[in-house]
Protein backbone atom coordinates (compact mmCIF):
# COMPACT_ATOMS: atom_id res chain seq x y z
CA UNK A 1 0.00 0.00 0.00
CA UNK A 2 2.83 2.39 0.91
CA UNK A 3 4.97 1.66 -2.03
CA UNK A 4 1.23 2.35 -4.33
CA UNK A 5 1.04 5.76 -2.49
CA UNK A 6 4.54 7.18 -3.11
CA UNK A 7 4.12 6.17 -7.10
CA UNK A 8 0.68 7.98 -7.20
CA UNK A 9 2.54 10.99 -5.21
CA UNK A 10 5.40 11.04 -7.37
CA UNK A 11 3.58 11.06 -11.08
CA UNK A 12 1.75 14.14 -9.54
CA UNK A 13 4.59 15.98 -8.69
CA UNK A 14 6.19 14.90 -12.04
CA UNK A 15 3.10 16.19 -14.10
CA UNK A 16 3.38 19.68 -11.95
CA UNK A 17 6.37 19.92 -12.88
CA UNK A 18 6.46 19.40 -16.34
CA UNK A 19 3.13 20.68 -17.55
CA UNK A 20 2.27 23.35 -14.95
CA UNK A 21 -1.88 24.37 -15.06
CA UNK A 22 -2.26 21.21 -16.79
CA UNK A 23 -5.45 19.28 -15.07
CA UNK A 24 -5.94 15.42 -16.73
CA UNK A 25 -9.45 14.73 -15.99
CA UNK A 26 -11.63 11.86 -17.60
CA UNK A 27 -15.56 12.35 -18.07
CA UNK A 28 -16.21 9.00 -17.24
CA UNK A 29 -16.98 8.06 -13.37
CA UNK A 30 -17.00 4.73 -14.10
CA UNK A 31 -13.43 4.79 -14.95
CA UNK A 32 -11.25 2.15 -13.36
CA UNK A 33 -14.48 0.74 -11.24
CA UNK A 34 -15.34 -2.82 -12.17
CA UNK A 35 -17.36 -3.72 -9.44
CA UNK A 36 -15.32 -6.39 -7.64
CA UNK A 37 -16.22 -8.18 -11.15
CA UNK A 38 -19.75 -8.94 -9.79
CA UNK A 39 -21.64 -6.02 -11.32
CA UNK A 40 -21.78 -3.09 -13.59
CA UNK A 41 -20.76 0.20 -13.09
CA UNK A 42 -22.99 2.96 -13.90
CA UNK A 43 -23.94 6.99 -13.66
CA UNK A 44 -26.47 7.74 -11.57
CA UNK A 45 -28.95 11.42 -12.48
CA UNK A 46 -25.85 13.70 -10.38
CA UNK A 47 -23.03 12.24 -12.54
CA UNK A 48 -21.56 9.92 -9.53
CA UNK A 49 -20.60 5.98 -10.51
CA UNK A 50 -22.61 3.64 -8.50
CA UNK A 51 -22.80 -0.34 -9.04
CA UNK A 52 -25.60 -2.35 -10.19
CA UNK A 53 -24.61 -6.03 -8.69
CA UNK A 54 -25.33 -9.29 -9.47
CA UNK A 55 -27.97 -11.58 -7.84
CA UNK A 56 -26.82 -12.50 -4.33
CA UNK A 57 -24.32 -9.41 -3.90
CA UNK A 58 -25.38 -6.27 -2.71
CA UNK A 59 -23.51 -2.77 -3.25
CA UNK A 60 -21.38 -1.06 -0.88
CA UNK A 61 -19.82 2.06 -1.90
CA UNK A 62 -18.56 1.06 -5.37
CA UNK A 63 -18.43 -2.55 -4.51
CA UNK A 64 -20.39 -5.62 -5.16
CA UNK A 65 -20.23 -7.83 -1.49
CA UNK A 66 -21.46 -11.25 -1.58
CA UNK A 67 -25.12 -12.37 -0.17
CA UNK A 68 -24.25 -15.96 0.06
CA UNK A 69 -27.24 -18.14 -0.79
CA UNK A 70 -30.34 -18.52 0.64
CA UNK A 71 -31.44 -22.15 1.51
CA UNK A 72 -35.26 -22.68 1.87
CA UNK A 73 -36.87 -25.70 3.72
CA UNK A 74 -40.33 -27.00 5.21
CA UNK A 75 -41.64 -29.76 7.25
CA UNK A 76 -43.53 -32.12 8.68
CA UNK A 77 -44.31 -34.80 10.69
CA UNK A 78 -44.19 -38.78 10.34
CA UNK A 79 -45.21 -41.00 7.35
CA UNK A 80 -49.07 -38.92 7.50
CA UNK A 81 -47.26 -35.86 7.10
CA UNK A 82 -49.26 -33.92 10.00
CA UNK A 83 -49.36 -30.44 11.04
CA UNK A 84 -47.44 -28.46 13.96
CA UNK A 85 -51.03 -28.56 16.01
CA UNK A 86 -52.07 -32.22 15.47
CA UNK A 87 -48.61 -33.23 16.72
CA UNK A 88 -48.52 -30.61 19.67
CA UNK A 89 -45.49 -29.42 18.54
CA UNK A 90 -44.92 -25.84 19.16
CA UNK A 91 -41.36 -24.88 17.89
CA UNK A 92 -38.62 -26.55 16.13
CA UNK A 93 -34.71 -26.34 17.22
CA UNK A 94 -32.40 -25.53 14.01
CA UNK A 95 -29.38 -26.88 13.95
CA UNK A 96 -27.09 -26.60 10.97
CA UNK A 97 -23.10 -28.30 10.61
CA UNK A 98 -20.73 -28.66 8.44
CA UNK A 99 -17.86 -30.98 8.55
CA UNK A 100 -18.52 -31.50 12.24
CA UNK A 101 -18.76 -27.84 13.27
CA UNK A 102 -22.10 -26.53 14.63
CA UNK A 103 -22.85 -23.21 12.14
CA UNK A 104 -26.08 -22.40 13.79
CA UNK A 105 -28.62 -23.40 16.80
CA UNK A 106 -31.40 -21.62 16.52
CA UNK A 107 -35.19 -22.33 17.78
CA UNK A 108 -38.19 -21.09 15.70
CA UNK A 109 -41.60 -21.18 15.75
CA UNK A 110 -43.36 -24.33 14.46
CA UNK A 111 -46.24 -22.03 12.80
CA UNK A 112 -46.17 -22.05 8.85
CA UNK A 113 -43.79 -25.11 8.77
CA UNK A 114 -41.55 -23.37 6.74
CA UNK A 115 -38.32 -21.67 7.32
CA UNK A 116 -34.59 -20.40 5.36
CA UNK A 117 -30.94 -20.14 5.86
CA UNK A 118 -29.76 -17.31 4.53
CA UNK A 119 -26.01 -16.09 3.37
CA UNK A 120 -24.78 -19.91 2.75
CA UNK A 121 -21.55 -20.66 1.00
CA UNK A 122 -21.12 -23.28 -1.47
CA UNK A 123 -20.13 -26.68 0.82
CA UNK A 124 -21.67 -30.02 2.44
CA UNK A 125 -23.88 -29.23 5.36
CA UNK A 126 -26.27 -31.63 7.50
CA UNK A 127 -29.97 -30.02 9.05
CA UNK A 128 -31.37 -31.46 12.16
CA UNK A 129 -34.99 -30.33 13.16
CA UNK A 130 -36.11 -30.91 16.46
CA UNK A 131 -39.59 -30.54 17.24
CA UNK A 132 -40.08 -29.35 20.82
CA UNK A 133 -43.23 -29.29 22.43
CA UNK A 134 -44.72 -26.60 25.05
CA UNK A 135 -42.97 -27.14 27.47
CA UNK A 136 -39.63 -27.75 25.22
CA UNK A 137 -39.80 -31.23 25.41
CA UNK A 138 -37.97 -32.91 22.45
CA UNK A 139 -41.17 -34.80 20.69
CA UNK A 140 -40.18 -34.95 16.98
CA UNK A 141 -36.88 -35.55 14.99
CA UNK A 142 -35.42 -34.90 11.38
CA UNK A 143 -32.43 -34.69 9.85
CA UNK A 144 -30.98 -33.82 5.66
CA UNK A 145 -27.93 -33.81 4.02
CA UNK A 146 -27.43 -31.28 1.47
CA UNK A 147 -24.58 -29.30 -0.57
CA UNK A 148 -24.84 -25.63 -1.87
CA UNK A 149 -23.54 -25.08 -5.13
CA UNK A 150 -23.31 -21.78 -6.66
CA UNK A 151 -26.96 -21.09 -6.56
CA UNK A 152 -30.11 -20.73 -4.17
CA UNK A 153 -31.38 -24.12 -3.28
CA UNK A 154 -35.06 -25.09 -2.25
CA UNK A 155 -34.72 -28.85 -0.10
CA UNK A 156 -37.59 -31.66 -0.48
CA UNK A 157 -40.02 -31.12 2.98
CA UNK A 158 -38.09 -32.71 6.12
CA UNK A 159 -39.87 -35.60 7.62
CA UNK A 160 -39.53 -35.54 11.31
CA UNK A 161 -40.04 -38.67 13.12
CA UNK A 162 -41.66 -39.10 16.90
CA UNK A 163 -39.14 -39.79 19.51
CA UNK A 164 -38.85 -39.54 23.20
CA UNK A 165 -37.20 -40.61 26.14
CA UNK A 166 -36.18 -43.17 28.69
CA UNK A 167 -36.95 -42.15 32.27
CA UNK A 168 -36.43 -44.64 35.10
CA UNK A 169 -34.96 -45.02 39.13
CA UNK A 170 -33.25 -47.99 40.28
CA UNK A 171 -33.83 -50.42 43.54
CA UNK A 172 -31.76 -53.59 44.12
CA UNK A 173 -33.17 -57.11 44.74
CA UNK A 174 -36.59 -58.36 45.36
CA UNK A 175 -36.36 -56.36 48.35
CA UNK A 176 -36.08 -52.96 46.52
CA UNK A 177 -32.91 -52.10 48.79
CA UNK A 178 -31.75 -48.55 48.32
CA UNK A 179 -28.09 -47.91 47.29
CA UNK A 180 -26.78 -47.88 50.96
CA UNK A 181 -28.26 -50.90 51.64
CA UNK A 182 -27.26 -52.87 48.73
CA UNK A 183 -24.17 -51.49 48.46
CA UNK A 184 -23.92 -50.26 44.90
CA UNK A 185 -21.62 -46.95 44.51
CA UNK A 186 -22.45 -46.59 40.69
CA UNK A 187 -25.06 -47.60 37.75
CA UNK A 188 -23.65 -48.68 34.58
CA UNK A 189 -26.50 -47.57 31.86
CA UNK A 190 -26.46 -49.15 28.46
CA UNK A 191 -29.20 -48.78 25.59
CA UNK A 192 -29.21 -51.27 22.65
CA UNK A 193 -31.39 -51.96 19.91
CA UNK A 194 -34.26 -54.62 20.15
CA UNK A 195 -32.04 -57.64 19.06
CA UNK A 196 -29.16 -56.46 22.17
CA UNK A 197 -26.87 -56.33 19.08
CA UNK A 198 -25.79 -52.34 18.31
CA UNK A 199 -25.10 -50.36 21.34
CA UNK A 200 -26.80 -47.02 20.63
CA UNK A 201 -26.34 -45.63 24.33
CA UNK A 202 -23.65 -45.90 27.05
CA UNK A 203 -23.63 -43.51 30.14
CA UNK A 204 -20.21 -41.76 30.48
CA UNK A 205 -19.34 -41.26 33.15
CA UNK A 206 -21.28 -43.80 34.90
CA UNK A 207 -23.55 -42.48 36.94
CA UNK A 208 -23.42 -42.49 41.04
CA UNK A 209 -26.02 -44.79 42.52
CA UNK A 210 -27.10 -42.02 44.76
CA UNK A 211 -28.45 -39.82 41.69
CA UNK A 212 -31.31 -42.15 42.08
CA UNK A 213 -32.16 -42.55 38.25
CA UNK A 214 -31.47 -41.49 34.56
CA UNK A 215 -33.12 -39.71 31.65
CA UNK A 216 -32.02 -40.40 28.03
CA UNK A 217 -32.87 -39.29 24.77
CA UNK A 218 -33.43 -39.06 21.92
CA UNK A 219 -34.68 -42.37 20.85
CA UNK A 220 -37.06 -42.58 18.00
CA UNK A 221 -40.43 -44.67 19.35
CA UNK A 222 -40.16 -47.70 19.11
CA UNK A 223 -38.23 -51.07 21.54
CA UNK A 224 -34.91 -51.11 23.14
CA UNK A 225 -32.94 -53.21 25.50
CA UNK A 226 -31.77 -51.49 28.42
CA UNK A 227 -29.00 -52.91 30.29
CA UNK A 228 -28.39 -51.34 34.24
CA UNK A 229 -25.19 -52.93 36.12
CA UNK A 230 -25.61 -52.05 39.87
CA UNK A 231 -21.29 -52.28 40.50
CA UNK A 232 -19.69 -52.04 44.08
CA UNK A 233 -17.73 -49.90 45.63
CA UNK A 234 -13.95 -51.90 43.63
CA UNK A 235 -15.94 -50.74 40.06
CA UNK A 236 -14.82 -54.16 38.98
CA UNK A 237 -17.71 -56.47 40.50
CA UNK A 238 -20.97 -56.10 39.15
CA UNK A 239 -23.40 -57.07 42.48
CA UNK A 240 -26.80 -56.50 40.43
CA UNK A 241 -27.76 -56.30 36.56
CA UNK A 242 -31.33 -55.83 34.49
CA UNK A 243 -31.08 -56.69 31.15
CA UNK A 244 -35.15 -56.02 29.93
CA UNK A 245 -37.05 -54.83 26.64
CA UNK A 246 -38.44 -51.35 27.20
CA UNK A 247 -40.50 -49.63 24.72
CA UNK A 248 -40.80 -45.93 23.61
CA UNK A 249 -44.22 -46.05 22.70
CA UNK A 250 -45.27 -41.79 22.25
CA UNK A 251 -42.95 -38.79 21.97
CA UNK A 252 -41.76 -37.02 24.82
CA UNK A 253 -41.06 -38.65 28.42
CA UNK A 254 -41.26 -42.28 28.62
CA UNK A 255 -41.08 -42.81 32.53
CA UNK A 256 -41.27 -46.43 33.41
CA UNK A 257 -40.48 -45.68 37.03
CA UNK A 258 -38.54 -47.80 39.65
CA UNK A 259 -36.67 -49.86 38.11
CA UNK A 260 -35.35 -53.42 40.34
CA UNK A 261 -32.29 -54.76 39.57
CA UNK A 262 -31.75 -58.85 40.46
CA UNK A 263 -28.78 -59.82 42.34
CA UNK A 264 -26.69 -61.95 41.11
CA UNK A 265 -23.93 -62.23 43.97
CA UNK A 266 -24.49 -58.22 45.10
CA UNK A 267 -22.04 -56.20 46.97
CA UNK A 268 -21.84 -56.70 50.44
Amino acid sequence: MTRKLLLVLSLAALGVFLIPGCIVSTDDPCEGIDCDGHGTCAEDANGDAYCVCEDNYHTEGLHCVFDGYTVSFAWAFGPEEKSCTQVQVTDVRVDLFEGGTELLSETVSCTGQEAELAEMEDGDYILDLTGLSNSGEEYYFGSVEFTVAGANKTLDTIIMDAVGSLKFSWVFGVDELDCTESGVFRVRVEVYDEAGAELLFEADPVPECEDGGAEISPFYLGNYNLVLEGVCESDLEVGYELDSIVELIYPGVNDFGSLALDDIGGCL
